[in-house]
C-alpha cells in the first residue's frame, strides 16, 4: 500500500462517510473530503503538477483520463491511498478539462454524476482548476453531450 494522504483525523472522517454511506458513497464525494481539509491546496498543486491548465487538443485529456483511471483503484480511495487520490483527482481534472476545452464528456459516468462530481469538487480547487470546473460545469448544464 502506498503513503496515505492527511491526518490520521482526515483519514478518521473520510471512514466515518464511507461507513454512514456504505456501497452508496461515490469515489469524488471522499475527494472532495479530502480537497476540503486544511492543507488541501498545497496538495492539490503537487499531484496536478505537469497537468495543463490551458486549452489542449481533446486527445490530451482522453490520454490523461486513461492513464489517471489506472492510478484509482476504488479499493485504495477508501483507505485514502496518496497516489490513488491523487490518479483520481487527475481523472476528474481531465473530465473538466474536456468539458470545459471542447465541450466532450469523456467519461462514463452518469451526466449526473459528472456534474455532481464538478459542482462538489470546483470549488474546493485552488484557480486556475476552480474557474476549469466552473465553465465545464457550465457547458455539461447547457449542452447535451
Amino acid at each position: 500500500m502506498g503513503e496515505r494522504v492527511g491526518t490520521e483525523e482526515q483519514r478518521r472522517a473520510i471512514s466515518l462517510l464511507v461507513a454512514m454511506l456504505g456501497d452508496d458513497v461515490k469515489p469524488f464525494e471522499l475527494l472532495a473530503a479530502h480537497c476540503a481539509s486544511d492543507g488541501a491546496d498545497a496538495w492539490v498543486r503537487t499531484a496536478l503538477l505537469g497537468v495543463p491548465s490551458k486549452r489542449v487538443p481533446l486527445a490530451t485529456w482522453e490520454d490523461l483520463k486513461r492513464h489517471s483511471k489506472r492510478e484509482c483503484a476504488p479499493d485504495r480511495i477508501a483507505v485514502a491511498d496518496a497516489a490513488a487520490m491523487a490518479g483520481l483527482l487527475r481523472y476528474c481534472v481531465s473530465i473538466a478539462g474536456a468539458l470545459c476545452d471542447h465541450g466532450a464528456l469523456v467519461s462514463s459516468m452518469p451526466r449526473a454524476d459528472v456534474e455532481r462530481m464538478l459542482a462538489l469538487i470546483g470549488p474546493l480547487l485552488p484557480d486556475p482548476w476552480a474557474e476549469v470546473f466552473a465553465q465545464a460545469l457550465s457547458r455539461a448544464r447547457a449542452v447535451q453531450v
